[in-house]
């Protein structure tokens, strides 16, 4: 892997994993996560779930 390939790697890296730092504190205190396609299977879901 040649080094510009690699420090554009780890600039992503740096940047994705400030991103899913955010989405995991939210999700967090949530404690609930829906795995599905779909905007409609979701909300079926969630309200099989309350």
């Amino acid at each position: 892997m040649s080094e510009r390939i690699s420090r554009t790697n780890g600039r992503r890296s740096t940047i994705r994993s400030k991103v899913e730092h955010v989405f995991a504190r939210q999700k967090g205190p949530m404690r609930f996560f829906i795995r599905t396609i779909g905007i409609v299977r979701a909300q079926v879901k969630a309200c099989a779930r309350a």
